[in-house]
């Protein structure tokens, strides 16, 4: 996955913003999730968190429709 694709997805530019509080880099998530293919799934993604702590992002996006 490229920055291109996560400001796409999560429709950001520069910052992801994970919760009211927390707010990450897009080019520090592209590093993190770069193995995630180009349209990753929910469950894609919770597979590469390997305690990271982004779990309970996706699982919002999920519910939100962005992440199948």
């Amino acid at each position: 996955m490229t920055k291109d694709d996560v400001q796409s997805i999560f429709n950001c530019n520069d910052i992801l913003q994970i919760t009211d509080s927390i707010s990450v880099d897009t080019d520090v998530f592209t590093q993190l999730f770069a193995d995630a293919s180009v349209n990753p799934t929910h469950t894609e993604l919770v597979a590469l968190d390997n305690g990271k702590g982004y779990i309970p992002f996706f699982d919002k996006c999920k519910a939100e429709g962005i992440l199948l």
